[in-house]
């Protein structure tokens, strides 16, 4: 979100109408981007390593590729459970 506000301000002249544009969730499309972008590099870096991603699936729908990546790499499921926690507690701290 700290993103979304950054790139909010280069956008709009005043903090007011900033923070009204990431209020209003204009600029929820940074956050969506920046984690498929994340993933889709982790993907990569994966492949480099001779690691098999096709049972991961595709890297866009970042919760699932984060579940089926912890279960193939056998890591267990915590950086899942603490992506849905940090979307939760974004989506309180928006309301």
């Amino acid at each position: 979100m700290v993103l979304e506000y950054a790139i909010a301000h280069i956008f709009y002249s005043s903090s007011y109408a900033a923070n009204a544009a990431v209020g209003n969730g204009y600029f929820f499309w940074v956050t969506l981007l920046l984690n498929i972008g994340l993933c889709t590099l982790d993907e990569k870096h994966l492949r480099n390593h001779s690691i098999n991603t096709q049972p991961i699936g595709a890297a866009w729908l970042v919760p699932v590729y984060i579940f089926k990546r912890s279960k193939h790499l056998q890591d267990g499921p915590v950086y899942f459970y603490l992506w849905i926690g940090t979307l939760v507690t974004a989506a309180i701290f928006s309301i």
